[in-house]
């Protein structure tokens, strides 16, 4: 070793990775939980931050707050008014909304806000959902809309 250079971790009294935000070994972890012991594991103390997480459950739509910005209302709108049979992109529904260019906030709105036909919405290139292509599919064939190779045929 060079002279004025210590080993690694030498006089810091401790662990040196843990000041440069890298993993601690599995014994200075179990040395720190032993600080704590007594401490309960699960959080916050009841009542202080709401239901744990094992206690949650998912809100039907009814449930679910009503409250909406000004952009998910109009989307709502543009869904609400598609029709069977009819299919969009999500570009167009964001524009259609007085949205331009806020197709990724029109699939994310699709993704939180359940009840809406999300299924007569596809990507710019005509392809299904991603991840929900079978059942979409499945959705506009009952619609009378032909789907090959996971895209919407024209015609």
């Amino acid at each position: 070793m060079r002279p004025g250079r210590r080993a690694p971790g030498a006089g810091r009294g401790g662990d040196h990775r843990a000041d440069h935000g890298q993993r601690r070994s599995g014994a200075a972890r179990r040395g720190r939980r032993a600080q704590f012991r007594g401490a309960d594991p699960g959080g916050p103390p009841r009542g202080t931050w709401g239901p744990r997480s094992s206690e949650r459950r998912v809100l039907t739509i009814a449930e679910r707050p009503t409250t909406r910005t000004p952009f998910e209302s109009a989307v709502a709108e543009v869904l609400d008014a598609l029709r069977p049979g009819e299919v969009v992109t999500y570009g167009e529904v964001a524009a259609e909304a007085g949205h331009p260019g806020a197709h990724r906030a029109v699939g994310r709105f699709l993704r939180d806000h359940g009840g809406h036909h999300w299924w007569r919405v596809v990507t710019a290139s005509g392809r299904l959902v991603p991840g929900n292509e079978v059942e979409q599919a499945r959705l506009l064939a009952a619609e009378g809309i032909r789907v090959v190779d996971g895209r919407v045929a024209n015609g």
